[in-house]
């Protein structure tokens, strides 16, 4: 298949500039086969700015019915991710440089893009195979104005919408675990595009955290934070400690991190008849590559903690809740 030229100057973060900076709205596409039709595809988080003079947060798109949800009094009970049979992607952005974010929905078939309010369009997939375009949008050149930019997941090259779309009949070569994140992590008001991936010996494997960079504290610099998808909940990662090389292994990393694990399933005696015990323990480790060599390990732990105490004199009913505890460690490191 004779595939268009790739664009030459590749948008890449620099060794120093890795996580700070400004980013629009950090779009992931998880690849994978067609999933089977539903009557609801979910909710799709994006993040921006969503009024003016605002910090970043995440909203989230209502795929029925293309509308944009920034506030939930509950958070959303279906989360998606993979939007498929049909084609359209959330991609969030400055389109006129008025320094508030809005949403248009890309076409992976045929690129186009749509405002959000003009839709929902109907528009089914045709294609059975997985389709490697992943939207996303960054102000490229400093203008204070975003366009999009396609990504190829299967071997990373960075493509303009004018030179698409690009028919694809099948992954060759297949898809690589690899992400794209969009920010301006330096904060010189340029974008770049960083990429990550699931460590291998920590897989997400319930899909339940979402990538998502933005200035969180409108500071004019972005960060990298994990998206808690079944409660809606943000994750920001510690301060990183950058060391002078990759240490052999990453298992003594995830380890300073704590580890609740040991506990699992484990009732805690409270004073009065109370009892706390943790369940559904998952550890998730995610890489960043940032610049030429440079990488960045962040380290997540979830876990529910129970609290049951007795509602009546004989301990024999008990009424229980449950909060979903986090804790996150990031390492940098100079030789990836």
């Amino acid at each position: 298949m004779k595939r268009n030229a790739k664009i030459k100057s590749r948008l890449t973060l620099s060794r120093a500039a890795w996580l700070s900076g400004a980013v629009l709205a950090a779009i992931l596409v998880l690849a994978g086969a067609p999933a089977a039709a539903q009557v609801d595809p979910g909710y799709f988080p994006v993040a921006g700015k969503w009024t003016r003079g605002a910090a970043d947060s995440v909203a989230w798109v209502d795929l029925a019915t293309w509308k944009l949800v920034t506030r939930f009094e509950e958070q959303p009970s279906v989360a998606s991710t993979d939007p498929q049979p049909q084609p359209w992607i959330p991609v969030a952005g400055d389109w006129d440089g008025s320094g508030v974010d809005t949403v248009q929905m890309f076409n992976v078939q045929d690129w186009r893009l749509i405002p959000l309010e003009k839709g929902p369009v109907v528009d089914t997939a045709s294609d059975p195979e997985p389709n490697p375009w992943v939207p996303v949008a960054g102000d490229w050149e400093g203008r204070g104005v975003d366009t999009v930019v396609v990504f190829d997941l299967r071997d990373s090259s960075i493509h303009r919408l004018e030179e698409g779309p690009i028919k694809v009949e099948g992954y060759d070569p297949e898809p690589n675990p690899w992400r794209p994140l969009a920010g301006d992590w330096d904060g010189k008001g340029r974008d770049t595009i960083a990429t990550y991936h699931d460590d291998e010996k920590a897989p997400d494997t319930a899909g339940l955290w979402t990538a998502v960079a933005g200035d969180w504290q409108g500071r004019g610099t972005d960060t990298i934070a994990l998206l808690h998808r079944p409660t809606g909940t943000l994750v920001l990662p510690e301060e990183t400690t950058a060391t002078a090389a990759r240490p052999r292994s990453r298992t003594a990393a995830r380890g300073a991190a704590g580890d609740p694990a040991p506990f699992f399933g484990k009732a805690l005696q409270l004073p009065g008849g109370c009892y706390q015990k943790v369940t559904d323990y998952a550890s998730v480790v995610k890489v960043f590559h940032y610049g030429v060599g440079g990488c960045m390990v962040l380290v997540i732990e979830s876990w529910y903690e129970w609290t049951c105490c007795p509602i009546d004199v004989n301990g024999t009913t008990y009424s229980c809740g449950k909060a979903l505890k986090l804790k996150t460690h990031s390492y940098g490191y100079s030789n990836c």
